[in-house]
């Protein structure tokens, strides 16, 4: 018999009794528990879209009149940001950018430092409860210092 000391990782996490989605999709699951326990009205956002696997999953599950505003220059990182990602790592061409329901998410399409193009409404209810950056890239990428593409501080 196995003690507490003599077990694998798996054999740990088989004997937990924990929903297997937890386990096995660990972000997803994350993602929808952060979600739910959202109460402060407003809509979401989220920093560092890529191909927009996040971005659907946080879209199929929001409730109500909410809306998602994804930030992204799609152009891929300015500047190395570790050893592995270089820059111009998570660049899309134009036909790779994902597509949403624009009913319920607004693409911003810019880099942080740019401030918002004439015409283009800002964000006006954006929920201080859910915001998700991709990596936290939004700390850990010098161009993220300046403000954000429509941020209220033009």
């Amino acid at each position: 018999m196995n003690t507490p000391e003599t077990l694998t990782g798996r054999e740990t996490m088989d004997s937990l009794k924990v929903h297997p989605d937890t386990v096995e999709h660990p972000r997803a699951m994350s993602l929808r528990l952060a979600i739910k326990e959202v109460s402060i009205a407003g809509d979401f956002a989220e920093f560092g879209v890529y191909k927009g696997r996040a971005a659907y999953r946080i879209e199929s599950h929001m409730k109500g009149d909410r809306k998602l505003h994804l930030f992204d220059s799609f152009e891929g990182l300015p500047e190395d940001w570790t050893n592995n990602r270089k820059a111009g790592t998570f660049k899309l061409s134009p036909d790779e950018i994902p597509s949403f329901n624009p009913e319920r998410v607004i693409l911003h399409k810019g880099w942080f430092k740019d401030p918002c193009p004439p015409g283009r409404a800002r964000p006006q209810r954006l929920s201080p409860s859910f915001t998700w950056s991709t990596r936290s890239s939004t700390s850990t990428i010098s161009s993220a210092k300046a403000r954000s593409c429509c941020s209220t501080n033009t």
